[in-house]
């Protein structure tokens, strides 16, 4: 027993000489992005202007900007109910911009994010290859195949409640 106190002892002696020489137990053993140990490139950052306003009707916006470049801006309305969504559905509109620390490019990207989910757009996003018009013209046919099958089968249907009611009733009468 006496051993565990005397390491515990130990040990924190030794994390004591750590801190103080700013090592690994402090954060300054880090990259650029260490949490602590002293000052590093993104310790000075300042807010240089910051926006909110939430009327509480649906809609909103909010916006900032910071002195390394950083802009933030978004704004989102509620879209009326309709038939897929009862409830509505909250449209957000933004865009964003900084400047990476490893190449010093400045990325932008817009931004809407509704029913159809997140789509952005940027320069430097990757974006799908065309599809080709073979393909493109085998999935008109197909789209088109569909929507007429699904007709047929609401037509048909009718004809067939009737048969089985029909079939129904006779049982009914042996």
């Amino acid at each position: 027993m006496k051993f565990f106190i005397v390491l515990a002892i130990v040990g924190c002696a030794v994390a004591q000489q750590q801190l103080r020489r700013g090592g690994a137990a402090s954060g300054g053993g880090g990259g650029s992005y260490s949490g602590g140990g002293g000052a590093n490139q993104y310790s000075n950052i300042e807010t240089l202007r910051q926006e909110y306003d939430n009327p509480g009707d649906g809609t909103y916006r909010f916006a900032f900007e910071t002195s390394d470049g950083t802009l933030f801006e978004e704004s989102g309305q509620l879209k009326p109910p309709n038939q897929d969504n009862p409830e509505g559905i909250q449209e957000t509109n933004g865009q964003y911009k900084f400047i990476a620390p490893d190449d010093g490019q400045t990325y932008s990207v817009s931004y809407v994010a509704n029913e159809l989910g997140y789509q952005p757009t940027g320069s430097h996003l990757p974006t799908p290859p065309p599809i080709p018009p073979e393909i493109a013209r085998a999935l008109e046919i197909l789209f088109a195949n569909a929507g007429q099958q699904r007709q047929q089968q609401q037509q048909a249907a009718p004809s067939q409640q009737q048969f089985q009611r029909q079939s129904f009733s006779q049982r009914g009468r042996y």
